[in-house]
């Protein structure tokens, strides 16, 4: 399995372990990352809409998804 990424490094002034104070940026970059995430989420959807179209099935093609899905999995695990 591979290891999880590392964690962001916190910017300057910010500890990512505390909330950030009401009335902050922290409720419009939230919003900014899910928007973002929600992005690559439709692109990988739509690559996958394209790939069940391809005529050519091989192992290498049905290993690469196995592999994306691995990831998911992992992405998935580390969201809980």
């Amino acid at each position: 399995m591979v290891p999880h990424p590392r964690k962001p490094e916190p910017e300057a002034g910010h500890d990512l372990r505390q909330k950030p104070p009401a009335g902050t940026q922290g409720v419009p970059r939230k919003t900014e990352k899910q928007e973002s995430i929600a992005r690559l989420i439709d692109g990988i959807r739509g690559k996958l809409e394209a790939d069940a179209k391809q005529p050519d099935i091989t192992w290498a093609s049905v290993g690469s998804l196995g592999h994306v899905e691995e990831l998911l999995r992992e992405l998935d695990e580390f969201l809980s």
